[in-house]
């Protein structure tokens, strides 16, 4: 999060910039569709590097 931008990256890859229509603060959440079963494995959430 910047602002109100959210990036996103996999793997070192951009995946998604997205303006919000407010800020938001204190939790990250990771949700997948319908029944399925996910693993993440080394999920992580770093400071952007200016």
């Amino acid at each position: 999060m910047v602002g109100r931008k959210l990036l996103a990256w996999i793997n070192d890859k951009a995946y998604m910039e997205h303006d919000l229509p407010a800020g938001v603060s204190g939790r990250v959440g990771l949700w997948s569709k319908a029944d399925s079963v996910v693993y993440f494995d080394d999920f992580r959430v770093e400071p952007l590097a200016r």
